[in-house]
């Protein structure tokens, strides 16, 4: 939840903290996060963050959401901004990093009042036009009970071309569910959607590049709280069981995230490095338990199992009802 300021804006987070080998960091970055440990107040944004989204990208399905990692300097503005995570198209990225480029915060001051500089990180996010104006005809891709069965889920970005006659052409996988039949499945419904097609000024018609994202998540399912109230162990158990098999340990799937975006609102996580890591450190004690006692109760429900976080999601699911 953002705090407001008496400028308006909203607090920026501190960057969380990572361990995985990376690039090296520049010296301004070794300054930043040596500063982060004597802050008292992070800094504050004045006014907005709106990267640019033209109607054009909205009405063809352009959107995604990330974070943008950068250091606030002691003057408060913004300095080596970079794309920290996106699973947006990279004209999205550069409209965020254009836009946090000109961004102006009230610094942060550490614990003797002074201004000083620290890392950042401000997440984006770009929704596409409501209802997808760009389908003419939408057809759901099936997600087969034998993919279900199988654990299988993610995310599948197929790009192609939105021809004068409206069908898509030129169809790719942008982004792999690393499952043959999700990808299967998503190329197949892309290529038998039909779509407004683009004209000119003179009204001709005309190729218009488009990605369009599909989700397959096991834990959605139609009903009232979304799903989540019906999410049952042995899926659950499934899902960490294929994902883990098929995906790096430092990539994590959508509930995954989801469910420590929640225990970070709960428990606080940003408050400071330490707390971060401490915090993050039993969550993730409790996921992997939770796991264990799923595959020994397989027709439990992830909510009763998952300690702290699971009650939680019950209520914010049964106040969505």
């Amino acid at each position: 939840m953002a705090m407001m300021t008496q400028e308006g804006g909203v607090a920026a987070p501190a960057a969380p903290p990572t361990d995985s080998a990376g690039p090296a960091r520049s010296p301004a970055m070794v300054e930043a996060l040596a500063n982060q440990a004597q802050m008292a107040r992070g800094p504050r944004l004045i006014g907005d963050f709106q990267p640019a989204h033209s109607l054009e990208q909205r009405a063809a399905g352009m959107q995604g959401q990330g974070r943008v990692s950068m250091i606030v300097t002691a003057e408060g503005y913004v300095d080596e901004a970079s794309i920290r995570y996106s699973n947006a198209p990279p004209e999205l990225d550069a409209s965020a990093l254009a836009a946090a480029r000109l961004l102006k915060f009230t610094p942060a001051v550490d614990k003797a009042g002074k201004a000083i500089a620290v890392p950042a990180l401000l997440p984006f996010s770009f929704e596409a036009a409501s209802g997808h104006p760009m389908y003419a005809v939408r057809v759901e891709p099936v997600f087969s009970d034998a993919a279900r069965a199988a654990g299988e889920h993610g995310k599948v970005v197929i790009d192609g071309k939105i021809g004068p006659d409206g069908r898509l052409v030129d169809t790719t996988i942008f982004q792999s569910s690393r499952s043959a039949m999700l990808d299967a499945a998503a190329l197949e419904a892309a290529n038998a959607s039909r779509y407004r097609p683009y004209r000119d000024g003179a009204g001709k018609p005309f190729a218009l590049p488009v990605r369009i994202p599909f989700s397959f998540d096991n834990y959605r399912t139609p009903g009232p709280g979304g799903g989540v109230l019906r999410y049952r162990c042995d899926q659950f158990a499934r899902d960490e069981s294929w994902w883990a098999a098929n995906w790096p340990a430092n990539e994590k799937n959508e509930f995954y995230t989801m469910m420590l975006g929640l225990s970070a609102l709960s428990q606080d996580m940003l408050s400071g490095v330490s707390q971060f890591r401490e915090k993050k450190a039993a969550f993730d004690m409790r996921y992997a338990a939770a796991r264990l006692e799923c595959v020994a109760q397989p027709d439990k429900l992830f909510v009763d199992v998952m300690k702290v976080e699971g009650p939680i999601a019950r209520r914010m699911a049964e106040r969505a009802k």
